[in-house]
């Protein structure tokens, strides 16, 4: 994660918010945006009678992909992530923003539309500008363009990190990454999130996130963080009812790495193919990192009352002649 505490220590004042604008809905209160708090009081003065206060519910959408860009958000409390979408709907975070930053990073390079989604991943607060009012702000000070363009690098330094980390990083290695950055930015020791958000956000597969979050040493020895990444579950809103919940546990000789979420899927076929696809994925990983293979390990599948349907030895992910 970039820190921001290397901004410059005359820009360390804090300020406090009057109500926006014709809504009478911010109270006076000091903001817990990083960025609004290190603002000139000048510069404030050029935004704070535009800046209204707003819940930024799961989900929200903030910005959409190559769509015109309606507002800037400063957020209080959540997470917002940005997603790139590649072929066949495959997503990936790339990079993520709480109180310390803004979005509309493509407004303030004189960009009028997103190149990626943006939307909230941890629901929070936070505070609003329309585009065409931050656009004239700018305009009028060449010191709110600069601080707002130092952030912009500062975001642009944590997703090249991220690609690095996605190319060359183990899962578990990644995962504890991502939970530090989401610490840092919320405060708090535990996130809402289910393993396929955070295959989004770590650019696997589902399996991928059990196997990783169960591995990892660093996340075992923890425990002063009390990440209870696996008790909270969202709901799945877009659930089908002709889709069935089958749960893709580990099999590690004695050991089973639990699945506490499970996956909707048309069929056990379809299920089958999903973890076909995990253990070649995970096998990958393993290659480039030179991690062992632990071509002892199964996926089995099991239904909502418990019963094993099918188990899925990794050996027959292989093929002779496949190359992870």
């Amino acid at each position: 994660m970039v820190c921001l505490r290397a901004w410059p220590q005359t820009l360390e004042r804090r300020h406090v918010l009057l109500p926006a604008k014709g809504t009478g809905a911010v109270p006076e209160r000091t903001p817990r945006n990083r960025i609004l708090c290190r603002l000139p009081s000048a510069d404030l003065a050029l935004l704070e009678p535009h800046l209204e206060r707003i819940d930024l519910p799961l989900h929200k959408p903030l910005e959409a992909r190559n769509k015109r860009i309606d507002h800037a958000y400063f957020l209080e409390d959540g997470i917002a992530s940005v997603v790139a979408n590649g072929a066949n709907d495959y997503s990936v975070e790339v990079g993520l923003i709480g109180c310390e930053g803004m979005t509309g990073l493509a407004m303030i390079m004189g960009a009028d539309r997103a190149t990626h989604a943006t939307y909230m991943q941890v629901a929070g607060t936070g505070h609003r500008i329309s585009a065409q009012v931050l656009r004239r702000t700018i305009e009028q000070s060449t010191q709110l363009r600069g601080l707002f363009l130092r952030f912009a690098h500062a975001f642009f330094i944590q997703a090249t990190y991220t690609a690095l980390a996605n190319g060359r990083h183990k899962v578990e290695e990644r995962l504890a990454r991502w939970l530090l950055m989401a610490h840092d930015r919320l405060k708090r020791d535990k996130l809402p999130l289910t393993h396929e958000f955070l295959s989004i956000m770590l650019g696997v597969r589902r399996a991928g996130v059990t196997t990783g979050g169960r591995q990892s040493s660093s996340l075992r020895n923890c425990s002063a963080a009390v990440f209870d990444l696996w008790s909270t579950r969202m709901p799945n809103q877009t659930e089908r009812p002709e889709m069935s919940l089958y749960y893709l546990h580990i099999r590690d000789g004695a050991d089973l790495l639990l699945d506490p979420d499970g996956a909707n899927f048309v069929n056990l076929e379809a299920a089958r193919i999903e973890v076909i696809e995990s253990i070649r994925e995970l096998l990958s990983e393993a290659v480039r990192a030179g991690s062992p293979l632990r071509m002892h390990r199964s996926f089995q599948i099991e239904d909502t009352d418990g019963c094993t349907l099918l188990t899925v030895p990794f050996a027959d992910a292989i093929h002779p002649g496949d190359k992870l």
